[in-house]
C-alpha cells in the first residue's frame, strides 16, 4: 500500500529550496508533518503486531482442536481397555471357581482312595477288587490334578494379561488426565487470547480512529503548508520589492542584526534639512546605510538619527525625529535602540 506521508515529505524537502523568508516561514508546517509521518509510522508498526497476535490465536486454536479430538480419542480407548479388563475379570472369577470345584473333587477322590484304602486293609479278600478300585481312582486322581494345573496356568496367564490391561488402562489413564490438564490449560490460554484480542481490537479501534484523525490533521497541515508557501511568496515579493527601493532588508528580517554601537556625535548641521549629523562609527563598526540609532544626553533620549552614509570610522545621518525644543550637540551619544 503506498504510504500517504512519503509524497508529504518530499514536497517538504523540496519546498526547502526556497528563499530563506519563505523557508522560515514553513519550517514550522514542515516539522509538524514530519512529527505526524513518525506517528503513522508507528500506528502502522502495531497494526502488523495486532496481526501477529491475530495469526498467533489462531494457532493455538487450532492447537486446541487437536487436543480435544486427542481427548476423544483416549476417552474411546480407555472404554475398550475397560471393557477388556472387565472380560477379563469375568473369566478370572470362573476359572477361579473351576479351580475350586477341582479341588474340591481332589479331595473328595482323595478320600474315597483313602476310604478304599482302609476297606482294602479290612477285607482281605477284597483286595483285588480294592486295587482296582484304588488304581482306578488314583487315575482319575492324576487326572484332576494335571486338569488343575492346566487350569491352574491358564489362570496365571489370565491373571498375567489383566495385570497387563490393568498398566495399559493406568497409562491410558494417565494419558488421558495429561491431555485433560493441556486442555485445561489450551482453554485458559484461548480465554486469555480472546480477552487479548477483544483488547487490540478496541485499541486498533481506537487507533483507527486516531489514523483518521492523524489522516486529517496532515490536510489541515497540507493546507496550512500551501498557506505558508503562498504568504512567504507574497512577502519574498515585498522583501525584493523594499530591496529594489533601497530598505536595508536584511536589517529588516534580522540576517544582520543592528550592531551594539556606542559612539559620539563629531559634528552637526543644522543650516540642512533634516538636520545633519556624524557620529564616529563606520561600517568597520557594522554600521549599514538606513540603520536608525538614538541620541542620548544625560541618559535622556534627544533625537533618532537614519543613517545616509557611511565611511570607514565615521557614519553622516539626517534627523527623523528630535525631541521638542532639542537640538543634537557634539559630544551627545550615540546608542543603539
Amino acid at each position: 500500500m503506498p504510504d500517504p506521508v512519503t509524497p508529504v515529505v518530499a514536497r517538504g524537502l523540496v519546498r526547502r529550496a526556497l528563499p530563506w523568508a519563505a523557508g522560515a516561514l514553513v519550517l514550522g508546517g514542515g516539522a509538524r508533518l514530519a512529527h505526524d509521518e513518525v506517528r503513522l509510522v508507528g500506528v502502522v508498526h502495531q497494526a502488523a503486531s495486532l496481526e501477529g497476535r491475530l495469526s498467533q490465536q489462531a494457532g493455538e486454536a487450532q492447537r486446541a482442536a487437536r487436543l480435544e479430538l486427542d481427548l476423544a480419542l483416549l476417552r474411546d480407548e480407555a472404554r475398550v481397555r475397560e471393557g477388556r479388563l472387565a472380560e477379563a475379570t469375568a473369566r478370572v472369577d470362573a476359572l477361579s471357581a473351576a479351580v475350586e470345584e477341582a479341588a474340591a473333587a481332589l479331595a473328595s477322590l482323595e478320600a474315597a482312595r483313602d476310604e478304599a484304602r482302609a476297606r482294602a486293609e479290612a477285607t482281605g479278600g477284597a483286595l483285588t477288587a480294592a486295587h482296582s478300585d484304588l488304581a482306578a481312582r488314583e487315575a482319575d486322581l492324576a487326572h484332576a490334578r494335571r486338569e488343575l494345573n492346566a487350569r491352574t496356568s491358564l489362570l496365571r496367564e489370565i491373571e498375567a494379561a489383566a495385570a497387563e490391561q490393568a498398566r495399559e488402562l493406568g497409562r491410558v489413564r494417565g494419558a488421558l488426565v495429561t491431555t485433560q490438564a493441556a486442555l485445561d490449560v489450551a482453554a485458559e490460554r484461548g480465554a486469555t487470547l480472546e480477552a487479548d484480542l477483544t483488547a487490540e481490537r478496541r485499541l486498533a479501534r481506537e487507533r483507527g480512529e486516531a489514523l483518521a484523525s492523524l489522516h486529517d490533521r496532515l490536510g489541515e497541515a497540507e493546507v496550512a503548508l500551501r498557506s505558508a508557501e503562498a504568504r512567504a511568496q507574497r512577502d519574498a515579493a515585498r522583501l525584493e520589492r523594499l530591496a529594489r527601493a533601497g530598505v536595508n532588508v536584511a536589517r529588516l528580517t534580522g540576517e544582520r542584526p543592528l550592531p551594539d554601537i556606542r559612539a559620539l556625535v563629531v559634528q552637526v548641521d543644522h543650516d540642512a534639512v533634516p538636520p545633519t549629523v556624524v557620529f564616529d562609527a563606520g561600517d568597520g563598526a557594522g554600521v549599514e546605510r538606513g540603520d536608525v540609532f538614538v541620541v542620548r544626553r544625560d541618559g535622556n533620549e534627544v533625537a533618532r538619527l537614519e543613517v545616509d552614509e557611511v565611511r570607514g570610522h565615521y557614519s553622516a545621518a539626517r534627523v527623523v525625529r528630535a525631541q521638542r525644543g532639542a537640538r543634537v550637540r557634539p559630544g551627545d551619544q550615540v546608542r543603539s535602540p
